[in-house]
């Protein structure tokens, strides 16, 4: 269990240090104003949401904004909302509106995720069981009294079942080693109750060798033949 907890307070570290870079990162946004964001007459499209959504997201927008700029040399085609769909942000064609009627962006323009809203805290899901033990009892003992008499006798006889438990506690976990290749090879059913006959030499006929071994009576004539012509 103290392993578990430990492992638990390691994550708990490690989500808490990336959350502080986030943090501190968007602070740094918040802090500075893209130069096309200026309070300019063409950065006034972006008084509303300058410092209130990240950087890359203000670059996205620019880049719809100065094909919005463009003039138009083809027929307009109808807008199919990919843009938007995919980067949560206006397009082109729904900025060359703003543009024609000199509305500036809103906030509700873009999708919540690129808001450089401040994070909730960041608070541990887990502690130790005994820091919520008497939490835990202290809860119990207030909302004991305002049960009706019939969900007291349950309560109690819930409480009393638990503590009669046998504790289990969570240990580190056996190793066990896993199964290797079999020693020896097991056959199928119908193998092992298949009789077979032993191969036959090819040359006599006779079972139990094959036709180049010493026991083949053939070849043992034909090599005295072959060393009698040579003699």
């Amino acid at each position: 269990m103290n392993n578990l907890l430990s492992c638990c307070e390691k994550l708990y570290l490690a989500i808490g240090s990336n959350h502080a870079e986030y943090d501190a990162s968007r602070q740094r946004q918040q802090m500075r104003i893209c130069n096309y964001a200026q309070p300019t007459p063409q950065g006034m499209i972006f008084q509303n949401i300058k410092l209130r959504i990240s950087h890359f997201e203000l670059n996205k927008i620019y880049e719809q904004l100065n094909l919005a700029s463009q003039p138009q040399k083809t027929k307009q085609v109808n807008c199919m909302g990919f843009f938007n769909t995919v980067w949560g942000l206006p397009c082109s064609h729904k900025l060359r509106l703003y543009l024609d009627q000199e509305q500036d962006l809103q906030l509700s323009d873009t999708f919540s995720d690129w808001h450089l809203a401040k994070p909730q805290q960041l608070r541990p899901l887990l502690s130790r069981p005994e820091k919520k033990f008497s939490m835990v009892l202290d809860q119990v003992r207030s909302s004991f009294g305002d049960l009706p008499d019939h969900q007291q006798i349950v309560t109690l006889d819930e409480l009393d079942r638990l503590s009669q438990q046998t504790p289990k506690t969570l240990q580190e976990p056996v190793i066990v080693r896993s199964k290797g290749r079999p020693r020896q090879r097991i056959g199928s059913m119908r193998r092992d109750f298949q009789t077979t006959n032993k191969r036959s030499c090819r040359a006599c006929g006779e079972q139990g060798h094959r036709s180049d071994s010493k026991k083949c009576k053939k070849r043992k004539a034909s090599a005295e033949i072959r060393s009698d012509v040579w003699v």
